[in-house]
């Protein structure tokens, strides 16, 4: 993680849950992160406290960016802030998801809407605007895709509440993830890309609090694992 320090990280969805766990993480490892998210006092509070507590050697900072996913000219604002600020986005967690609980047949289209403006074309246009900027600057870059075991297969018994559109979109995300990949193989771009998704979620969903935490545990454990992983697949085909 040493060749992260310094480095700038743009996190969706920072405010709460596996968004913030990944925020706070990555401060510890000493990335500076842009945190965007609609809901800003709660960023702006989070920071005030860890300024309070003063920050240790070796931290990164926290920099609170109030951005609606659901509007593209806040996500193309918020990424114009990082670069006059910040210098640039060198690793990008598209984090933020949203879900509805109710039968596609049943809904309605502002629901299908705003599910596919946060779950899909965010990720989209983060994507975009986050390699755009690393390969402008020509840096080694990390796009990471957080995605649902949903994305990959509906078990049987899971959709009794309905989950709207929730699936179809994570399955998007999962085709995105390959294509964008190719695609970076293809420019020859020093960028890599990863998308995980959770194995706990449906064995644990009967204990929430006990999920909630196995959840953030894995996110932050595989996200940081895909981060070194690539600086020793590096130092490898090197030796080779």
């Amino acid at each position: 993680m040493n060749r992260w320090r310094g480095k700038t990280a743009v996190v969706t969805g920072a405010a709460s849950g596996i968004g913030l766990a990944i925020t706070e993480r990555l401060i510890e490892e000493g990335m500076n992160v842009a945190a965007f998210d609609i809901q800003y006092q709660r960023l702006r509070d989070r920071e005030i406290e860890m300024r309070s507590r003063g920050e240790s050697e070796g931290r990164g900072k926290l920099f609170p960016v109030k951005c609606d996913l659901t509007n593209e000219r806040d996500i193309l604002a918020g990424f114009e802030w990082v670069a006059e600020n910040l210098g640039g986005v060198d690793v990008v967690v598209n984090n933020a998801g949203i879900t509805h609980y109710s039968k596609v047949i049943e809904s309605d289209t502002d629901v299908f809407r705003r599910m596919l403006d946060v779950n899909v074309l965010a990720v989209a246009i983060c994507t975009r605007e986050s390699v755009s900027s690393m390969r402008a600057r020509n840096v080694e870059g990390h796009v990471f895709n957080i995605n649902s075991i949903l994305g990959h297969e509906i078990p049987e018994g899971v959709l009794h509440r309905g989950w709207n559109l929730y699936p179809s979109c994570k399955h998007a995300t999962v085709a995105m993830s390959s294509i964008v990949r190719r695609e970076l193989i293809d420019v020859k771009a020093k960028v890599r890309m990863t998308r995980t998704f959770f194995f706990h979620f449906i064995r644990f969903r009967r204990n929430k609090r006990g999920a909630d935490a196995i959840l953030i545990s894995n996110s932050t454990f595989f996200f940081l694992f895909a981060l070194y992983r690539g600086k020793r697949k590096k130092i490898k085909n090197r030796k080779e």
